[in-house]
């Protein structure tokens, strides 16, 4: 996120850092990256703030990443009591991770065929790791109950723009919802461990290989949950190739439905509550508005 979330004070940061982690005295630096999680870089640390209703499923989830033997993955940092994330006032949850030195990249922008093929390769051990203990994807769409015009009240700037566009396109979101609910009806049972959002904004490329951040999507799901974004069949069949697996096309079609479906619910969520028309607020906007009108 572009700007620190409202109602979480840096002191408060500060002092969650301390008891929990023993990081005390570190300079901390708020990084406008990513979207969804709010983060800052603390000397050799990188922490993240997520406001999310469930964390005890956050909790399941990192822990389950910090079990994965996988050189790849830059997992969370244990609390002086063992634990993955805190829960602090307010309802945020706090995670820290080792800060690492490497090439990043934007969201959507594949660096060139290398920059696929290693995250294919690094998928593929992924989705052979046990999924004991990790969280499943049940293909519940988070605030989905808000994607209707009604009941907006003055929260912010954005609030009355966000129920008109919802009245003018209703049919557009009832089709896209509609849309999912078939492709979910016919879903395969079959589960592996999945990051959920292997994009180039979620790789890095360290001076001794390729490493994926931000798993807090972490889920048990089907493997296509992760190979969409590829969005190459020559990568698919290599997957099949280096796993047995067949790679689903309608299976594929669901996880990029989902995406919007998601993306949609967060957004027209955002506007429901108070906001400020910060630079947040804004790009929310053009996602939304994006969604609705293309």
């Amino acid at each position: 996120m572009l700007a620190p979330p409202l109602g979480l004070s840096v002191e408060d940061l500060r002092a969650a850092l301390a008891a929990h982690w023993r990081l005390d005295g570190l300079p901390l630096t708020y990084a406008p990256v990513g979207f969804g999680s709010h983060h800052w870089i603390a000397g050799s640390y990188f922490v993240t703030v997520d406001h999310v209703p469930a964390h005890d499923s956050l909790h399941a989830v990192l822990d389950a990443v910090r079990a994965l033997d996988l050189d790849f993955v830059v997992a969370p940092l244990s609390t002086v009591d063992g634990a993955s994330a805190v829960r602090i006032d307010g309802g945020f949850t706090v995670a820290v991770y080792p800060f690492v030195e490497g090439e990043v990249f934007d969201w959507g922008a594949w660096a060139g065929s290398d920059h696929r093929r290693a995250v294919l390769d690094m998928l593929v051990r992924l989705h052979a790791a046990p999924v004991a203990g990790l969280p499943a994807d049940d293909f519940a769409i988070p605030h989905r109950d808000g994607l209707h015009p009604h009941g907006f009240t003055d929260t912010g700037p954005y609030a009355s723009r966000a129920a008109a566009l919802l009245a003018a396109r209703s049919s557009t979101v009832r089709q896209l919802l509609d849309r999912y609910d078939a492709l979910v009806g016919s879903a395969p049972a079959g589960r592996v461990f999945t990051h959920g959002e292997p994009h180039p904004g979620n790789t890095m490329r360290a001076p001794d290989g390729w490493r994926l951040v931000d798993w807090d999507t972490a889920r048990a799901a089907p493997p296509e949950r992760d190979l969409w974004l590829l969005d190459d069949p020559v990568l698919f069949d290599a997957y099949t190739a280096a796993t047995g697996v067949p790679v689903r096309p309608a299976v594929l079609e669901l996880y990029r439905v989902r995406w919007d479906v998601n993306d949609l619910a967060v957004c027209v969520e955002r506007f429901r509550r108070p906001h400020v028309g910060d630079a947040d607020d804004a790009e929310t906007w053009e996602i939304l508005a994006r969604l609705l009108t293309a």
